[in-house]
């Protein structure tokens, strides 16, 4: 798939004079590619079980009913159907049609001519963009003709929305966000704004732009992909552990099996922004460094303690297993991420048996840079000036003088 800056350069370059010969006879569709069409529609029909009369028309639309076509574009086929004579409820339909969309794409690989066929069904009422050309097949006719010009793109424009909406979604992941309400109106939020700019300004309206620019980089998979993990994990009973217990067990699994450490990429001196970046492009260095996703827990000390302002601080923290990687080879490459990240010390436990310690990773008078302090065993439950938070269960390790 294209990104957005590849889908704005290209568009110029692969403008057409001619509809893509292929298909059409000038600005005739050609009539074995149009009878194909209508068959695969009434198929299509018959399969999501939307009566034939309930169909006004079918549409081509997209790429190849356009000047913008290239050796990738689909042949878009619409059903035009007044949903209002298959069902009463229009919010179960339009979720039952996507469904139906995804299963079919799933199942069936149809081509005409060895250009695969995407095919859906769009409400009569849907809005039709301003600009894009769209061609009845059934009635073999133009419903709005395809223009050669490229409207005016504003690039900065886009790009910040998208950048936007795209750390919307990270951190809503990040965050681990359950409320499933949230998480709808979000979607809800992005697939509207597609809707609306569709109908106000066609196919290079800002709105339309985002969406692509977001599916092409992956984000709106990502973000279903985490609504269906949600709304799994929601509707499923555990035996033995909830969730919360769970999360604390996975930490407490790697704890006992040795090659464990706990990092943060965040720091005092950064905005809160900065620190959702940081924390972002660690998870990348981890998995760029070979090692296992980490858990995501929440690094607390206490702030002014004795006080009467005294309070729970706390910073975004990955827990790291070393995996397939040998210990020793774990331990360096854990200080080299704290050393990049400009953290004072990382937690590091190399043995099955043994304490765990914090590790200096900068010149920062505690604990030092290279300097070791141990911390004890894991004390599952307990909190003290130092501990962590997964989801609502704490933990912590016990200091000792020793080794200090």
């Amino acid at each position: 798939m294209r990104s957005f800056d590849q889908f704005v350069e290209s568009s110029s370059k692969i403008i057409k004079d001619e509809l893509n010969p292929k298909f059409w006879d000038g600005k005739e569709l050609k009539e074995d590619v149009r009878k194909a069409s209508m068959r695969i529609a009434k198929y299509y029909a018959n399969w999501t079980d939307i009566p034939m009369t309930a169909v006004e028309d079918v549409h081509l639309v997209g790429g190849n009913a356009s000047y913008l076509y290239n050796d990738k574009s689909d042949l878009d086929i619409h059903l035009i159907v007044d949903k209002d004579k298959v069902s009463e409820c229009g919010e179960l339909l339009d979720d039952y049609l996507r469904s139906k969309k995804k299963l079919w794409a799933f199942e069936h690989d149809v081509k005409i001519y060895g250009t695969e066929v995407e095919i859906y069904a769009e409400d009569v009422s849907d809005p039709k963009p301003a600009a894009q050309g769209r061609y009845s097949i059934k009635n073999d006719e133009w419903i709005t003709q395809p223009s050669r010009e490229i409207p005016k793109i504003n690039d900065a424009a886009v790009v910040s929305k998208v950048k936007n909406l795209a750390g919307e979604i990270d951190d809503i992941i990040d965050d681990e966000v359950s409320n499933e309400s949230r998480l709808q109106f979000i979607k809800k939020k992005l697939f509207n704004l597609r809707r609306q700019s569709l109908s106000e300004g066609g196919e290079f309206a800002l709105g339309n732009l985002v969406f692509k620019s977001l599916r092409n980089k992956g984000y709106i998979d990502k973000l279903n992909d985490y609504m269906t993990n949600v709304t799994d994990k929601n509707l499923s009973l555990y035996e033995w552990l909830d969730i919360e217990e769970s999360s604390l067990t996975r930490v407490m699994s790697k704890d006992k099996k040795g090659g464990m450490a706990i990092m943060s990429a965040q720091r005092g001196d950064k905005s809160a922004k900065e620190n959702r970046a940081r924390s972002q492009q660690l998870d990348k260095d981890i998995r760029g460094k070979g090692l296992p996703g980490a858990t995501k827990v929440s690094g607390r000390y206490t702030e002014n303690k004795g006080q009467k302002d005294e309070r729970k601080v706390g910073e975004r923290s990955h827990v790291i297993s070393s995996g397939k990687m040998g210990k020793k080879r774990f331990a360096k490459t854990i200080k080299s991420l704290g050393k990049k990240y400009n953290q004072d010390s990382v937690l590091l436990k190399k043995k099955t048996k043994g304490d765990a310690a914090l590790v200096g990773t900068n010149k920062s008078s505690f604990p030092g840079y290279n300097k070791r302090m141990k911390t004890g065993k894991m004390n599952p439950g307990k909190t003290g000036e130092f501990d962590t938070k997964v989801k609502n269960k704490t933990f912590t390790y016990e200091s000792t003088e020793e080794g200090i």
